[in-house]
């Protein structure tokens, strides 16, 4: 995962990698404080695989919890 292998942003557009370049930022910001705990700087680095994670698992995701609220 080091060398980026592991992704695949060939579908994403500009506002895609804008959006979670922001994002990352935003969370990364948030987690550096020098009295962060592990867990803050853990779940802080979950949140940034999330974002630049594939956003087809996302949609994904929605389209199954629309399906069960009908």
């Amino acid at each position: 995962m080091a060398n980026g292998d592991d992704y695949d942003f060939s579908g994403w557009s500009k506002a895609d990698c804008i959006d979670a370049l922001t994002e990352v930022g935003q969370i990364a910001s948030s987690a550096y404080e020098p009295e962060s705990s592990r867990e803050d700087l853990a779940a802080a680095l979950g949140a940034i695989l999330t974002a630049i994670s594939d956003n087809e698992d996302d949609d994904a995701d929605d389209e199954d919890d629309d399906a069960q609220g009908d």
